[in-house]
């Protein structure tokens, strides 16, 4: 079972649509300098007060072919879903 119905997160409307946080998934945005951000997916948690997080690797890529590995990183779940699940993402 996937953890926004774990925790009801796939109940709220403007949620639904999104793709599935997973591990192993990647999600990809497009960023100022034809620069490419993906993320993806370590692990997802629950820290002490029960707040889900996505562990994430970075990679960014430039249309001039450089890459830029960095990680990881941590975010809350719905701060991940902002940022990389919005429904614009490759």
């Amino acid at each position: 079972m996937h953890l926004n119905s774990k925790i009801g997160l796939s109940n709220i409307p403007w949620r639904r649509n999104r793709r599935a946080v997973a591990i192993g998934a990647e999600f990809s945005r497009s960023r100022t300098g034809n620069t490419v951000e993906t993320a993806k997916v370590l692990s997802l948690v629950k820290d002490t007060f029960g707040i889900p997080h996505v562990k994430f690797a970075l990679t960014l890529r430039s249309r001039q072919a450089d890459v830029y590995n960095d990680g990881p990183r941590t975010l809350a779940l719905t701060a991940f879903e902002d940022v990389y699940c919005d429904g614009s993402n490759v």
